[in-house]
């Protein structure tokens, strides 16, 4: 499994509020991509990040296809962001909230009061 992450850096707030908002319409465009898993959108602190997880680089370069293509027909207040910073590699391990929540009398926290 492969996962890439584009950052778009300064991108207009405006911009980054219409993709935020439009994120089920964006989701569909790209989960219709064969080989893609999973897709994040994030709102850095001065523009967007989308992230990809899928079986090749194939399926990531066309997510990175797609996105852009539909930003640049639909938002033209992205027009002023720069070109995405592009880092792919090898999905080694996913972390979530389940993984993350101790067992009960385990784990990390405070001890109990005794």
């Amino acid at each position: 499994m492969l996962a890439v992450i584009r950052h778009y850096e300064h991108v207009a707030p405006a911009a980054a509020t219409t993709i935020a908002d439009a994120r089920t319409q964006i989701e569909a465009l790209l989960g219709a991509v064969p080989g893609t898993h999973e897709a994040l959108l994030i709102r850095t602190r001065d523009g967007i990040a989308l992230v990809a997880i899928g079986t090749d680089e194939w399926c990531l370069a066309e997510c990175g296809r797609r996105f852009r293509g539909w930003v640049e027909a639909h938002v033209n207040a992205f027009a002023g962001a720069d070109e995405a910073r592009v880092s792919i590699g090898h999905l080694i391990g996913s972390i979530n909230a389940q993984s993350l929540s101790p067992s009960p009398g385990k784990g990390r926290g405070p001890a109990p009061r005794r």
